[in-house]
């Protein structure tokens, strides 16, 4: 487990907000909406986790299992 620091838990509890949001709007665009967040979600969570994780020094193959 990775612990967060001020500024990426801000842009999490951010992010969380945008989706709670998203899921009180019922129109035809929600869908797309909600793939767009989530696209967000997984990348803020791979570049904490490759900053927590992953040698900075690797050849980059080991970020492939992400």
């Amino acid at each position: 487990m990775v612990g967060l620091i001020g500024e990426e838990i801000e842009k999490f509890k951010l992010l969380s907000m945008f989706f709670e949001e998203e899921f009180k709007i019922t129109d035809h665009i929600i869908g797309e909406m909600l793939r767009v967040l989530l696209k967000r979600l997984l990348i803020m969570s791979t570049r904490i986790s490759k900053e927590y994780l992953f040698d900075p020094d690797s050849s980059g193959e080991d970020l492939d299992i992400l």
